[in-house]
């Protein structure tokens, strides 16, 4: 069962669960349970997506961790036996706690105050300013940076304003998700993970890893790279702004510079200050004339790594960007490095078993010969339970019993027939068309 997180549906699984079900002995169900709903109501959703099925193995992403969690304590009779949760805020997640409390939304105006503000008043104030190239990039950022509180309710995590916008209200999941919510609390007592353990004997989280250096810039934007360095021209372009009218003969312009440190010092906090907003900033120095320097918990751009481990869990199988690369939260269903994570997770930790490759039959020799030449024939077989056994047929005659057949070709040829069954009787067919000609160069 794979169970998805905020705002998705079980679509988001299209490339995951086909490939593990190609790879491992699995049939996948990925339901749509109503990211928006409670806890409880998802549990509910779930518990009836999965009536008729036993014994199943639960792949989850994000906030479908924890309402699979959840499941798992609520009912009386859980049909999930064993749990994989992939970067799952199971402690809380302070995103959606900023995002209801109004510090993200909050944030997002203090960005676009601090870029409105200088050029405004400048633009206005001296017919000198020399904007230029950068008034387009503020208004640039303006639309990206300036937006980011939408950008971030896109995957789930809605202020009041855009809630209202997109949902028509704060959806009933946000509050739960809240660090130190009443339902988390009550999800991690020693009594809540004492039954969890019971009903799921093996509970794994994985977490994955996006690069410090760019956030939140590689979270939302398609360049991450380009947007930050349009942040940090115009950091340094404010920087050369204060000094300018910090000693400006007019002291009209002189009294405003202090906008243009404003403006810096927003820009330069923009990665540590998203790092607050996520929960995973540890200390942020600011450095002079440039970007801050700080470090934070290891995290996916979303959910630190701190707040992924599986309570009570029996093992982490988390993947270090050294080793798998940047994996960002919003593209962890698909990329071919989770898949393969989550896939030796199955097998090695959860006991689920490789299916075996394809049985599949074919015949290999001369399809045109000379008449009443004699040549050699091959089986080629793949897969099966072995041992083989092997009927070569010519038209409906049985001429051999081996993986190889010698036979003359009369003309003008016939079909050659070949069935292959393994040792659970299952059955291969294979056939290939013989014709004569007197002009072939022979069997080969």
């Amino acid at each position: 069962m794979f169970a998805h997180g905020l705002l998705s549906d079980g679509s988001t699984w299209s490339t995951m669960k086909p490939t593990l079900e190609s790879q491992l002995q699995i049939v996948g169900l990925a339901p749509t349970l109503g990211w928006s709903l409670s806890y409880a109501t998802q549990a509910d959703n779930l518990h009836t997506a999965l009536a008729g099925f036993s014994n199943v193995a639960a792949v989850t992403h994000s906030n479908g961790g924890v309402l699979t969690r959840r499941y798992l304590t609520a009912g009386s009779s859980p049909l999930v036996t064993g749990h994989i949760s992939i970067n799952s805020p199971h402690t809380g997640a302070p995103l959606a706690a900023n995002a209801v409390n109004g510090l993200l939304g909050g944030w997002a105006l203090e960005i676009i105050v601090s870029i409105t503000e200088p050029f405004n008043f400048y633009g206005t104030s001296d017919p000198y300013f020399m904007g230029g190239i950068w008034s387009n990039t503020a208004a640039q950022l303006l639309l990206s940076l300036g937006n980011i509180d939408r950008e971030t309710a896109l995957i789930g995590y809605a202020t009041a304003f855009w809630a209202a916008q997109f949902f028509g209200a704060i959806p009933a999941i946000l509050p739960e998700m809240v660090p130190g919510s009443s339902l988390l609390q009550a999800q991690l007592t020693p009594g809540a993970l004492a039954t969890e353990a019971s009903r799921a004997a093996q509970r794994v989280s994985i977490s994955s890893e996006l690069n410090l250096n760019g956030q939140p810039y590689s979270v939302f934007w398609p360049n991450p790279s380009a947007m930050e360095s349009a942040v940090n021209g115009l950091l340094y372009f404010a920087i050369d702004q204060y000094d300018y009218y910090y000693w400006h003969p007019d002291p009209f312009l002189q009294a405003q510079a202090l906008q243009w440190i404003w403006l810096a010092s927003t820009l330069a906090w923009v990665p540590a200050d998203w790092a607050t907003l996520n929960g995973s900033l540890i200390s942020a120095t600011p450095v002079y004339r440039g970007p801050t320097f700080y470090t934070a918990y290891l995290n996916d751009g979303i959910v630190p790594w701190d707040r992924s481990a599986y309570p009570g869990g029996t093992s982490q199988a988390n993947m270090p960007r050294g080793l798998y690369g940047d994996l960002r939260h919003t593209a962890q269903t698909s990329h071919s490095a989770m898949v393969s994570r989550v896939r030796d997770v199955l097998q090695n930790q959860l006991g689920i078993l490789v299916r075996p490759p394809p049985f599949i039959a074919s015949i290999s020799g001369a399809n045109v010969v000379p008449p009443h030449t004699t040549c050699n024939y091959a089986a080629s077989v793949s897969g099966g339970s072995p041992p083989h056994t092997y009927e070569w047929y010519a038209g409906t005659t049985l001429v051999g019993t081996s993986s190889t057949l010698s036979i003359s070709v009369p003309p003008p040829g016939f079909d050659l027939s070949l069935v292959v069954r393994d040792a659970n009787s299952l059955v291969r067919p294979a056939m290939l068309s013989l014709t004569t000609d007197n002009y072939s160069s022979g069997c080969f």
